[in-house]
């Protein structure tokens, strides 16, 4: 569903609640939590749009991964049809650049 996330006040308290993950831990102001951190694991949309045309444009060896740039829809902003080796590549190798 477009525009909806997981990241909810109530699952940065419980991640509070239970010690882990700290920097993804709400801030606090007098006794209401804000939720103001600029995320990790988010990108803006001309970010979107910069790192689909980067991965559009690469190749690989023979038999590392598929074609992925056939799967890249730069204006959609989206990714179609990659197999589960591919995300793995995506995720692993590309997304850390």
């Amino acid at each position: 569903i477009e525009g909806k996330t997981k990241d909810t006040i109530k699952a940065r308290l419980d991640l509070e609640r239970m010690g882990i993950r700290r920097g993804l831990w709400m801030n606090r102001d007098s006794d209401k939590a804000r939720r103001d951190l600029a995320f990790f694991f988010c990108m803006k949309p001309n970010d979107k749009k910069e790192f689909l045309k980067f991965v559009s444009s690469i190749k690989f060896p023979d038999g590392y991964a598929s074609n992925i740039a056939r799967c890249v829809n730069v204006d959609g902003g989206k990714f179609t049809g990659l197999k589960s080796h591919d995300c793995h590549v995506v995720m692993q190798c590309l997304l850390p650049m």
